[in-house]
């Protein structure tokens, strides 16, 4: 008996899967979504007080279910996205086909394609891989010489304060998830060292607008502001400030270069980083100045955010011993990657990045949605994911 035979077939039942099964279903092409877990996976493990940084009314309204709220501008928090999507999905009925993974996708004859999984072969006329970017947590190869007392977490896996054990807390990493992490960590009581990363601070408003949609309207060279920056949609939306946190008492250091016993080492570099996070947000609010200027458009000024510095007023360390500083657990902010090279086919970059345009990649029949932050904040950003879902479906529906 050969492989089961599906028209189309969608590889992943997050968010990416979920617009894209709902688009397939209003054309009536018959295709199947493959969930290793269960749908929209990564929200629900997301720490319990996480709140989204895009507004509510932008975020929560994929295509099939508009947001229906009375806080369109608000954050929503976890637990309400996750009843989003569980609303989402009892809505849109896809044919979810939870507990199974792919392993490969491969040529099969006539120009389909073989998509190989743990549960058994389906023979398909196309694939849509919508895996998303945040597959597989990325930890230092430093976190092997720690000591063994030492209790070590990702953000992916850290829910709450009281998950720690006593003591001070290392937290590796300054972007959003950190931030956000390490701010409700220090208003536990806990001692809090900081390792401060690359990422930069931005209004999550501005001008009377979310910053969010500046980006949208913004050229391609802006699209990093998407994603990254020290911001929380906690406490109605605010940014995040590494010189806020020296004031409130966190110790920041520079960047961690590695463990030698009991002893951290960190690079002489907080001052330059935090000089960095500071005209990040310049630049940003540059960047919409600029863009309301040259279009002559009509929205308040905004006075420019109070300075400050206590950053710098805090001593360069180089070094720090584990127990004289109380250390007793980590929390790596160190991000995400993915790993796609179970594709046979040619459609990766030199970095394993899929290569494609709104979706389609060279390989006739072959789709990617949620990757698209590569070259803007589109399909891996909830707000536009039905614009570029509804593309592909186009896509398929014209190769058939």
């Amino acid at each position: 008996m050969g492989p089961e035979r599906v028209d189309v077939v969608i590889i992943g039942g997050g968010q990416a899967g979920l617009a894209m099964s709902y688009c397939l279903s209003a054309q009536g092409t018959e295709h199947a979504v493959l969930e290793s877990t269960q749908p929209a996976q990564a929200w629900r493990t997301r720490w319990d007080s996480f709140a989204l940084n895009t507004p509510t009314g932008m975020s929560l309204n994929l295509p099939g279910l508009p947001y229906a709220g009375n806080d369109p501008d608000g954050y929503a928090l976890r637990d309400e996205i996750v009843a989003y999507f569980d609303a989402y999905v009892a809505r849109i009925t896809p044919p979810l086909r939870l507990g199974v993974t792919a392993t490969a996708v491969r040529p099969a004859a006539g120009g389909r394609f073989l998509v190989e999984t743990d549960s058994g072969a389906l023979l398909t006329n196309a694939v849509v891989v919508a895996t998303g970017r945040h597959q597989i947590p990325t930890i230092p190869a430093c976190a092997a010489a720690f000591p063994t007392a030492i209790v070590q977490l990702h953000t992916s896996d850290y829910c709450h304060p009281d998950q720690l054990p006593p003591g001070g807390v290392l937290v590796v990493g300054s972007g959003q998830s950190s931030c956000q992490i390490v701010e409700e960590i220090q208003a536990s009581g806990r001692r809090v060292f900081l390792s401060v990363g690359s990422s930069g601070r931005r209004p999550i408003r501005y001008r009377g607008r979310p910053f969010v949609a500046w980006i949208r309207d913004l050229d391609d060279s802006w699209a990093h502001l998407a994603y990254g920056a020290q911001f929380t949609g906690r406490d109605g939306g605010r940014a995040l400030n590494l010189h806020e946190f020296a004031r409130d008492g966190m110790v920041l250091l520079g960047r961690l270069r590695g463990v030698d016993n009991r002893t951290l080492s960190f690079a002489a570099d907080l001052y330059e980083r935090l000089a960095s996070a500071d005209a990040y947000d310049a630049r940003a609010r540059q960047a919409v100045d600029d863009y309301i200027a040259a279009h002559n458009l009509d929205f308040p000024p905004e006075p420019p955010p109070p300075v400050v510095r206590d950053g710098f007023d805090q001593p360069i360390r180089i070094e720090l011993d584990f127990a004289a500083a109380g250390i007793s657990s980590v929390v790596w902010g160190t991000g995400y990657r993915f790993d796609l090279s179970w594709i046979a086919f040619p459609v990766l970059d030199e970095r394993g990045e899929p290569v494609h345009e709104r979706g389609v990649t060279a390989v006739p029949g072959l789709y990617v949605l949620g990757f698209s932050l590569v070259r803007r904040p589109r399909s891996a950003f909830l707000p536009p994911l039905g614009e570029e879902a509804t593309a592909v479906a186009a896509a398929i529906a014209a190769r058939a």
